[in-house]
């Protein structure tokens, strides 16, 4: 038998829900939706530029690996059969260390600020 933990009540919805346009809120929706696109493709660009290349293989699996994979959410995937490889060559290769997990944290501190102007924009 299920047991209730908790019961959460939220006030004041409604005076919130007749200020906001639909227009709007759908406009903002896909504006931020957008913008999470063109950081996962900026991001899979810089990682791949960043990326030792002795075949080409991790850098056009990068290349290539954004995918839209839900309303608001993007994936960046690399060759599954080299994933080993590539999370050697981050963290062990002499020159080019650290090409995923640096741009990942570059990314990753402007993030909501991008975001934020964005929805600055629609609002």
């Amino acid at each position: 038998m299920a047991r209730k933990l908790a019961k959460i009540r939220v006030r004041g919805m409604t005076t919130l829900m007749r200020d906001i346009s639909p227009v709007k809120a759908t406009k903002a929706l896909r504006e931020v939706d957008r913008e999470i696109g063109l950081i996962a493709d900026e991001l899979s660009n810089k990682m791949a530029n960043d990326a030792p290349i002795l075949t080409g293989a991790l850098r056009n699996s990068l290349l290539n690996g954004v995918m839209k994979t839900g309303d608001l959410q993007y994936d960046i995937n690399v060759d599954l059969d080299n994933v080993p490889y590539t999370w050697r060559q981050n963290y062990e290769h002499k020159t080019k260390r650290y090409f995923i997990t640096r741009n990942a944290k570059i990314y990753d501190k402007g993030f909501g600020q991008r975001l934020q102007e964005r929805l600055d924009n629609v609002w």
